[in-house]
């Protein structure tokens, strides 16, 4: 099985202008921003029920199945219902979907956010997997062995630790959309949902090869 970033393009041949989305939350005299903002939200949890989940196309921007979402800095996706409809075929690692609205030249358009929630890195299969030290250029200085999540979480307090190989645990191998916690900010996507993205042709999508493989 090989696995893919899947995130939103920035080609604007595709969405017109990036952002598509413009910022709609601001903050107050005190720094804060609005109850139940999205701004709040993070992949440790899952939001509020009342978090409002409000985006506004900017008035370039071309409307595509994934939109990239301002406002947001937790990992997921805003999608149209096609795109939805597809992925949840799919085994997605802890997640919901949460109805958003989306104001694109004058209308109201329903799409969603995926939210993913993790926690651990537990889905990683330290004895196989490769990690080296990295300095600030991001340039290899030397390859480290890390055997648990535990040594990762000691290791990364005194270096700059990069994958260069993740394998996943058997377990995990079930899953066709999830991420993992502090190693990457990336989501990761099998071939099977990438090739069914594909063969439905789903606009606004990015994909690139990745270094999580199952074996």
């Amino acid at each position: 099985m090989k696995y893919y970033i899947l995130t939103w393009t920035v080609n604007k041949k595709v969405i017109g202008y990036y952002p598509q989305t413009v910022g709609n939350e601001c903050i107050d005299e005190n720094g804060d921003l609005p109850p139940y903002a999205k701004g709040y939200i993070t992949n440790e949890e899952f939001p509020d029920p009342l978090t409002n989940f409000n985006f506004e196309m900017h008035k370039r921007a071309k409307l595509t199945d994934l939109v990239d979402a301002s406002n947001i800095s937790a990992r997921g996706l805003l999608v149209s219902e096609k795109m939805k409809n597809i992925i949840s075929e799919f085994n997605i690692l802890n997640h919901k979907f949460y109805p958003a609205n989306l104001e694109f030249k004058g209308e109201t358009l329903r799409y969603y956010w995926l939210h993913i929630v993790n926690t651990t890195l537990e889905g990683i299969d330290f004895l196989n997997s490769n990690f080296i030290e990295v300095g600030y250029t991001r340039r290899k200085e030397k390859d480290v062995e890390i055997n648990s999540h535990e040594e990762y979480d000691r290791i990364t307090c005194d270096m700059m630790i990069d994958c260069d190989k993740i394998v996943l645990q058997p377990s995990f191998k079930e899953y066709d959309l999830f991420f993992f916690p502090c190693i990457s900010s990336d989501l990761f996507a099998s071939d099977r949902l990438i090739n069914a993205l594909k063969a439905n042709k789903i606009t606004g999508i990015e994909i690139e090869e990745s270094d999580i493989c199952d074996e």
